[in-house]
């Protein structure tokens, strides 16, 4: 048997300026030792105000101490940021997006039509044709349908007018001056008044996008 003799050591902070100390002896009696076995002592170290204590390990030579203090759990301040962040970022997403689309619904200008855009050119230009005689008659209220689809008298197999084609319309030609390269004959209309290029444009557009009404 092996007797190991233990000294304890702490020191306890109290409330006020008193510190008491108290030191304890004991001895153990260690069963089951080997005869002829040297002696343990084994020494804690003092356990000092705020420090949590102290532990001892049986059998050891050293001390642990820990400091008792508790763990901070983290703060979630980085979590609400990242969650703020996303939030604008999110917003400012659809605000692109619905700037976007509208800007894609610009209003797209109306086609030509005849009787808006084209009458009232002829009815300035063409007096000659206001009254069926020479062809065609191009009268308010009966040049369109004088005209569109019409086949040419000069040349054959090409319309006055052919919906989306001014190449493939003879009344432009005729009006372009170019009448003569298509196998046409006599003069460019109107002859004593040639149509402005701004008048010339809108009856190229009007044909271009399908001669409408």
């Amino acid at each position: 048997m092996i007797r190991l003799r233990l000294t304890c050591s702490a020191a306890l902070l109290v409330t006020g300026p008193t510190l008491v100390g108290c030191v304890a002896e004991k001895n153990l009696d260690v069963a089951g030792a080997s005869e002829g076995g040297s002696e343990t002592d084994t020494t804690t170290s003092p356990a000092w105000p705020g420090t949590g204590g102290a532990s001892l390990a049986a059998g050891g030579s050293g001390s642990t101490t820990t400091t008792g203090e508790p763990e901070e759990p983290p703060t979630g301040g980085s979590t609400g940021a990242a969650e703020t962040s996303t939030g604008e970022s999110a917003s400012s997403t659809s605000t692109t997006t619905d700037d976007t689309s509208g800007s894609s619904g610009e209003d797209v200008p109306a086609p030509l039509s005849f009787a808006t855009d084209i009458q009232p050119i002829f009815a300035d230009y063409c007096t000659c044709h206001g009254d069926g005689q020479p062809e065609p008659d191009l009268g308010v209220g009966r040049a369109y349908d004088n005209i569109v689809g019409v086949p040419s008298n000069d040349v054959k197999g090409m319309l006055l007018v052919a919906p989306g084609a001014y190449e493939d319309s003879y009344l432009w030609h005729k009006i372009a001056g170019s009448h003569s390269q298509v196998g046409g004959a006599g003069k460019r209309m109107p002859p004593n008044d040639e149509l402005q290029p701004g008048d010339m444009a809108a009856i190229q557009q009007w044909i271009v996008e399908g001669a409408l009404p």
